[in-house]
């Protein structure tokens, strides 16, 4: 049975453009190594790293007759992923979604768009091979722990999966049948991700993770992440390595265990990962002699409250030596227009090295045309300083002099630089 794994387009989404940043879709990743293992025949059909239209997809659908399309759904790609699975229905496919959306929303996914047959809700490798080996066998969708499907004219919903208790146990990600020379940063440096942990114990408002992985958090071992860092630096020597944890630091002596094992191993390669406010300076230090080049501080609006913990990060991150990125979400309920602009001032004066600007647009409060112009005038106010451009590049040049980074990234980093401010001058 031939399975394709599909990456639909997203709708714009500016810090991609800002940070020349293709996140390679470590989802599919680690469940393309799973199947893989399992003995199954995938392709991976990244659309966004591939440049790929909804028309193209139509002739690779005619061309290799795919018996199963699953589609990875955010709410941020529903519109294109309903397109996807509209042509893949069109063509004979079995389709499949999962991801984020349809592990909150799947009944509502599955009654209002009849090109979708099923959806795997939640944690997806036992799941989606429970099922494609149900159809495989031409049997009935009954009883698949952790999916919703369409029977007829009914809409059932199986119980909820229990969640995998060991993820040292996963695979390694088939990045073989990926485009990974697409994914980079800064338009040029090769970036691949891990997972090192699935899940969040925290109920953000905007976010689906919670609830994807019942409210729990597991670390896969720290052995186990070095492993695969090391696999990937072996094979495939990328420039940075994203680790994609939505709670990276939710066990600091495991951190700190994974920072010791890349510099025992000697991994020559950069990463950077999410944080929260509060690290100790000590780990932000062990974490740079790991390699560690920048660290992603997820804020929200309520944290104002906390500003001097918060300040207190980007001024601890400036010590260690790692670049500090300001990550922001504008437009929670109840936030309105005003509000979104003093939280813009906030950022401002925190002095970041960079920041990354996101909208819920969940958010009924503020309309989604309100929210896209917040989010440019927040990349435009932040990156159109003047203060900004000579600090951030004398701060950045003596960084990487202290780091002996070669005079090639350094040329490169300032081509990027000069071109993401033209750019954000034009939003």
């Amino acid at each position: 049975m031939k399975i394709f794994l599909v990456l639909p387009d997203s709708d714009d989404v500016l810090y991609s453009r800002v940070f020349g940043i293709n996140f390679p879709p470590v989802g599919l990743a680690y469940l393309s190594g799973f199947l893989d293992y399992k003995g199954h025949k995938i392709k991976i059909v990244d659309m966004p790293a591939l440049n790929m239209n909804l028309d193209q997809f139509r002739h690779l659908l005619r061309s290799e007759k795919p018996d199963v399309v699953g589609i990875y759904c955010a709410l941020t790609r529903l519109n294109q992923a309903i397109n996807v699975a509209k042509i893949a229905k069109d063509e004979g496919a079995f389709t499949v979604f999962g991801g984020p959306e349809p592990s909150i929303n799947g009944k509502t996914i599955l009654s209002e768009n009849p090109c979708v047959d099923a959806v795997v809700r939640g944690e997806g490798e036992m799941a989606f091979l429970d099922l494609i080996e149900r159809i495989e066998d031409g049997e009935g969708l009954k009883g698949v722990e952790g999916v919703t499907y369409r029977d007829g004219k009914k809409l059932l919903e199986n119980s909820s999966r229990l969640l995998i208790k060991d993820l040292d146990e996963l695979p390694f990600p088939a990045w073989h049948l990926f485009p990974i020379e697409r994914y980079n940063l800064f338009n040029y440096f090769p970036l691949l991700s891990i997972a090192s942990s699935r899940g969040c114990t925290f109920n953000c408002s905007f976010c689906a993770v919670p609830e994807m992985y019942q409210h729990t958090w597991r670390g896969r071992s720290p052995e186990n992440v070095a492993d695969e860092m090391e696999y990937l630096v072996e094979k495939y020597s990328p420039s940075v390595i994203f680790i994609s944890d939505d709670c990276f630091m939710a066990n600091l002596r495991r951190v700190e265990k994974i920072c010791d094992m890349i510099y025992r191993r000697n991994l020559d390669v950069s990463w950077a990962c999410l944080s929260r406010t509060d690290l100790p300076l000590s780990l932000m230090h062990k974490m740079k002699r790991a390699n560690c080049i920048a660290l992603l501080f997820n804020l929200e609006s309520h944290m104002i409250n906390n500003s001097e913990i918060v300040k207190a990060a980007f001024k601890n991150a400036k010590k260690a030596g790692i670049i500090g990125v300001a990550n922001f979400v504008f437009g929670f309920p109840g936030e309105t227009y005003s509000v979104c602009k003093r939280n813009l001032d906030f950022i401002l004066d925190l002095d970041a090295d960079h920041a990354m600007f996101f909208r819920n647009v969940s958010n009924i409060d503020i309309e989604l045309a309100t929210l896209n112009e917040i989010e440019k005038e927040a990349y435009r106010a932040f990156y159109l300083r003047k203060s900004y451009y000579l600090t951030h590049l004398i701060r950045n040049i003596n960084r990487f002099s202290l780091n002996r980074v070669n005079f090639h990234f350094v040329i490169r980093y300032l081509k990027w630089f000069v071109e993401t401010i033209f750019f954000v001058n034009q939003l």
